[in-house]
């Protein structure tokens, strides 16, 4: 089981490939960049 004090909240964005501004859409929780990176795939 994971400690619930090693899973960080990550902010998810996306910009769109013909513009500059990020969108907000989404948080998540993961246990380091790499499994935020697969989670945020998935919003």
């Amino acid at each position: 089981m994971i400690n619930t004090q090693e899973i960080q909240l990550w902010e998810v964005f996306i910009r769109p490939r013909n513009g500059l501004a990020h969108r907000h859409c989404g948080s998540l929780h993961a246990a380091d960049a790499e499994m935020a990176l697969q989670a945020a795939r998935d919003v």
